[in-house]
């Protein structure tokens, strides 16, 4: 694709305060749709009049679409251009996050929450192609940094938000809020990225998209439904083999194409590769935290939701406070050895979480919390450019997407296992204990395995070459 050169030099004037709108308010919109409903549950239950299996699927939808459409963004980016996928993804995100709120059947609002879910897939990925296309590099850091920042915010202020309208207003307002966010990003991306001629003429695989799109659904469903059905339940294996044989017949058509939906050929790339797996193990530790956060404050400490959403506030503060730390350090240090150090932070973090016990202070927790997130900021912005710098700019979409279908598949897996698991470890001490000093001891066990982890996080980190951020300054 090309582009216009003096368009290009917009961006980097008049239209960067645009752009970096864009890109925090379209950050922060798809992980709080991802994380804010989770507070709505009892609400749900009463409005719709249905059991919390079927609730579930409010989020769980939402949630596996992202998983199942990431892998497409880079096909989509380089088929009607980045910027277009950008807005329109926007503008579709809007009109369902209007319809959910009109929702008075919960299958229909399963469905809408469904397709907004597929839009939701393309907006990260888009994002970070267009720092990685437009901005020059002396400025691409802030865009990271910010990008960064609010993604944490949204599943670290999500619930309170959640929690505020759901008490002074209506639950439809957590929806309809979208709105108006949604398409004055669309227009910013319009105003802010120059146009781009799309040249590619290449038609859709169509039998490697439905392979990707069916591969993906079963293989995270067969977590999802483990639970249910148990790991040695036939059903639980024939839907994840079928999914991972799926995957990989798309893998194939992808490495034998000239065009492929996703590139895997970026995966070659040494150093790419490594900040891939860090950044899946990260999300696998990561997705474990509000989850067992939510049973441990408002089961066994018996706070309220809300209470327990600005507990989490604090911890977000040294999260969202990491990133620009990172940023001025990534001017002068070594990347590597900030990538090493947020590790560590994770790791003991999570490992000394794992200590908590029924008499523990609400500080102790909130500080290794504290401790823990702001390993989270640090590592963000440093991994990601670490690992997207190793590519050529061409492949920045298709790099990003395969970044994002890693994260999103190693959400779902985690969190359907460690579920099971917890689940497992609570009915071992149940033998033996309480119930609660059983389920305590279960969500000390998450924390540790969490930590394991992130060990290997501060394993592969070693690996990772010297310098690389200050060769290219």
């Amino acid at each position: 694709m090309t582009m216009d050169t003096n368009k290009t030099m917009n961006v980097q004037h008049s239209g960067s305060v645009l752009l970096i709108a864009a890109i925090v308010l379209s950050g922060f919109l798809s992980l709080y749709n991802s994380v804010a409903m989770n507070i709505a549950i009892p609400t749900f239950l009463r409005v719709f009049d249905t059991d919390l299996a079927t609730i579930q699927w409010i989020m769980i939808g939402y949630s596996l679409m992202m998983g199942v459409m990431s892998p497409t963004a880079g096909y989509f980016t380089d088929k009607i251009s980045c910027r277009n996928l950008f807005a329109y993804s926007m503008v579709g995100f809007a009109v369902m996050a209007l319809l959910s709120g009109f929702c008075n059947n919960i299958y229909v609002m399963i469905g809408v929450r469904v397709l907004q879910g597929a839009l939701a897939a393309f907006i990260v990925p888009c994002s970070m192609t267009i720092i990685y296309q437009f901005v020059p590099y002396n400025q691409r850091a802030t865009f990271l940094t910010l990008q960064g920042m609010a993604m944490s915010m949204g599943p670290a202020i999500g619930p309170v938000i959640s929690g505020m309208l759901l008490t002074y207003v209506n639950w439809q307002m957590m929806f309809w809020l979208n709105v108006p966010i949604a398409l004055f990003a669309a227009w910013a991306i319009y105003r802010s990225v120059p146009y781009e001629v799309v040249k590619t003429e290449e038609k859709l695989d169509y039998l490697g998209f439905a392979c990707i799109i069916t591969g993906t659904v079963l293989f995270l469903l067969s977590f999802n439904m483990a639970g249910n059905w148990g790991f040695t339940s036939p059903g639980f294996w024939a839907m994840l083999l079928v999914g991972l044989l799926l995957i990989a017949v798309f893998i194939r058509r992808c490495m034998h194409s000239s065009h492929p939906i996703l590139n895997f050929g970026v995966l070659k790339n040494q150093e790419f590769t490594i900040t891939v797996i860090i950044n899946s193990c990260i999300s696998m530790a990561l997705c474990l935290v509000p989850f067992v956060l939510a049973i441990y404050f408002q089961d066994i400490l018996g706070y309220t939701p809300m209470f327990s959403g600005v507990i989490l506030l604090i911890p977000a503060v040294f999260s969202i406070g990491g990133a620009p730390i990172a940023q001025w350090l990534y001017a002068r240090i070594d990347s590597k050895k900030i990538i090493l150090a947020a590790m560590l932070f994770l790791t003991v973090g999570s490992l000394m979480l794992g200590k908590i016990t029924l008499e523990t202070s609400l500080l102790f927790v909130v500080a290794w919390l504290c401790f823990r997130y702001f390993g989270i900021g640090l590592s963000g912005m440093p991994i990601t450019d670490y690992g997207m710098s190793a590519l050529p700019r061409e492949l920045s979409n298709h790099g990003s997407a395969l970044i994002n279908w890693f994260k999103m598949m190693a959400n779902s897996l985690s969190l359907s296992v460690f579920t099971m698991v917890l689940g497992m470890r609570t009915a071992f001490y149940s033998q033996s204990m309480d119930d609660v000093l059983a389920q305590m001891k279960a969500i000390d066990d998450i924390f540790v395995y969490s930590g394991l982890i992130l060990a290997v996080c501060v394993i592969l980190s070693l690996f990772l070459k010297s310098n690389r951020n200050l060769e290219n300054k």
